[in-house]
């Protein structure tokens, strides 16, 4: 050790300095984290409201088109039963099918009352509307209070997304940072992300506890938490943008199928399976159905927390749909 250096540690300046840049340190680390805490609630909150809204307005779609439609064919299958075969097969809609939509019309009547009541509108966006309205509500009220981290593989993207949208934050399990570490081994990069948003809260506590000798430590984790808080804001903002997009698709549908229905209706009545007009008219309006049928049903995420490629698929065929209805 230099003459100097011994001077400084005798005189107690090296501790001094040591104090002033640990806290300085430190400081920086607290502000960074503060911003992260603040931006994750940003985001949130702008995901709620996406998220809600998209899954309003696909239950409000499917309860005014897919019902009238069944009513129509209800109609024609009762009071043509000698067509019945011939009118299933011009818009080649299976007995399955019209069960499957049978299903979506009666949950959409009464999803939104029972998602709405229990926040689980984002639920709705995010699952399809099925699968929302089966277990949605259970699963959303078990993540949005307190899951334990360490209980999270498998699950893990899907219960640290609702425990964020809910605003919850997934418990520490016993297990504190350590379990919070050990569990992001071996997910997906989307599942280290956003129980890296879920865990916000937990997180961001253990780290203030930190002291000034730990200053540089605490800098170092706080970095790496934002980068790991930054790979689930991407997440989420891929979701959102496609949500967005499904919900416009899912609002022009509706329109094309409301349209679609005012040419049907005073067809059904006395409908003629050998004239085209009113073959391609109802075909028109089935093929729109079966289009909004999909987009109902097609989950934003997949099993592994990524924006499912599905919805991709959807998104294109609505789209040709459309343009075959211009």
């Amino acid at each position: 050790m230099g003459i100097g250096n011994f001077l400084k540690k005798m005189s107690g300046i090296q501790a001094y300095q040591d104090r002033k840049k640990a806290k300085s340190t430190k400081a920086e680390a607290d502000e960074l984290l503060a911003y992260l805490q603040e931006e994750n609630e940003k985001r949130r909150s702008k995901s709620n409201e996406i998220l809600d809204k998209f899954a309003r307005v696909r239950l409000e779609a499917l309860k005014e088109t897919i019902g009238p439609f069944l009513h129509f064919l209800d109609f024609m299958g009762q009071n043509y039963k000698d067509k019945e075969y011939e009118i299933y097969s011009q818009i080649d809609i299976k007995p399955e099918k019209i069960q499957e939509l049978k299903t979506l019309d009666m949950n959409a009547g009464t999803a939104l009352g029972t998602v709405a009541a229990s926040g689980s509108l984002a639920l709705a966006a995010l699952s399809g509307v099925p699968s929302a309205v089966t277990w949605g509500v259970s699963t959303f009220a078990a993540a949005s209070t307190g899951t334990a981290i360490s209980s999270l593989s498998g699950a893990a993207a899907w219960n640290a997304t609702l425990a964020w949208l809910g605003g919850g934050s997934l418990a520490a399990g016993g297990g504190g940072m350590a379990a919070g570490a050990a569990v992001l081994t071996g997910i997906t990069w989307a599942s280290t992300g956003l129980v890296a948003l879920a865990s916000a809260g937990l997180i961001a506590s253990a780290y203030y506890s930190k002291k000034y000798t730990q200053a540089v430590t605490y800098l170092e984790e706080v970095k790496e938490y934002k980068a790991k808080l930054e790979l689930g804001w991407q997440l989420m903002n891929n979701i959102n943008q496609r949500a967005l997009e499904l919900q416009n698709l899912t609002l022009q549908l509706k329109d094309h199928i409301v349209t679609a229905l005012q040419y049907l209706e005073p067809l059904v009545y006395d409908f003629q399976t050998d004239d085209e007009y009113q073959v391609l008219t109802f075909q028109q309006a089935a093929l729109l159905v079966k289009g909004m049928s999909d987009i109902a049903q097609v989950s934003l995420m997949d099993s592994d927390g990524n924006l499912n490629d599905n919805t991709l698929i959807v998104a294109n065929n609505t789209k040709k749909i459309l343009n075959r209805n211009l």
